[in-house]
This record gives C-alpha cells, structure tokens and sequence, in this order.
C-alpha cells in the first residue's frame, strides 16, 4: 500500500425515535457520538497519531437537539487527511476507503458488520495492480485479535489474514473476482 495517504468513511443506519438513547443529547446522542466515533477512531488508528486540524459540517434535528448528519475532514500530522459522514436518519450503510502512495484497501461493511451478511476487503497493490477480495471471519472470532493481525500485516506490506493459533474462525482466503 505505501505510504497512508488518505482515509474515506460512512457510516449511517435510520433512528428517529424520540425515546431512543441516540436520540437524547443528555445521553450523549447524535451521529457523531453514536457511530461518527467508528470513523474517527479507525482514521486515528490507521493513522497512528492524532488528528491536528477539524472541518465539519453539521445537521441538527431541531426538536431533539442531536446531530442528524455530519461530515468531516480530519488532517493529520504530515498532510494526511481522513474524511467522513455519519448519519442516523439514513439509509443502513458503512463502509471504507483507505488509499495509499502505492494501493489501497475498499471495505464493505467496515465497521459493525451483522452475523448474518459478508463484507469483502479488497486490496489493489502493485504489482501491475492486482486485486483480490479477502472475506473476513463472521462468527466465534476475536476483534481485538483481528485487529491486531490486520494492523501488523498492513504495516508489512501483506493483506489482511486470520490470527495464527487454534480459533473458531474460518479462513480468510481470498477469492478471486
């Protein structure tokens, strides 16, 4: 992949219940502290440091006092850049683009991804810009260890596979579109 250029991210699902916690300001509700926290996090992560500046754009229900829709723009340290949109009165989606100097990473339900679906990671490296689609574990299977395994093979320069050891897990052998 290279050098980390830049992070893309959305993540939305439809909540318009006055009674529900997302939707109450005194609980900490809204798009960005439900679920804009998933895009921060993961671009804070990829990036391994903080962000240094923040330009957001920002929708509010104006009887619930909550963000509703919100995008930004986080830069970080040596020019990279991380852009999002969350939003909780849309349409159920998620997903991930990570781009670098020399491939990139595109996730399908990237962050919270239910039991009963498959998401597809696909990578396109050189050389000659290959790609290959991974479908990650579902079931019985570590996040954390996942996301450890993930960070260190993406800072080799490998793709995405499964934690070595004994697991539940099935394989993530890619398939070749």
């Amino acid at each position: 992949m290279g050098e980390l250029v830049a992070v893309q991210s959305w993540f939305s699902f439809y909540n318009d219940d006055p009674n529900d916690i997302r939707n109450r300001p005194e609980h900490g509700g809204g798009a960005v502290m439900d679920i804009g926290c998933y895009c921060i996090n993961a671009s804070r992560w990829l990036f391994d440091a903080e962000p240094v500046s923040i330009d957001a754009t920002v929708r509010r229900d104006p009887e619930m006092g909550i963000d509703t829709l919100t995008s930004a723009v986080l830069t970080f340290p040596g020019g990279g850049q991380s852009a999002f949109t969350c939003s909780i009165r849309a349409e159920d989606d998620q997903r991930a683009h990570i781009v670098g100097t020399a491939g990139k990473i595109d996730m399908g339900i990237a962050f919270n991804m239910p039991p009963d679906r498959d998401s597809r990671i696909f990578v396109t490296s050189p050389p000659a810009a290959s790609l290959r689609a991974i479908r990650p574990p579902r079931r019985g299977c570590s996040r954390p260890r996942i996301r450890t395994s993930s960070r260190r093979s993406c800072s080799r320069g490998r793709c995405w596979r499964t934690p070595k050891g004994p697991s539940r897990c099935r394989t993530a052998s890619p398939t070749w579109p």
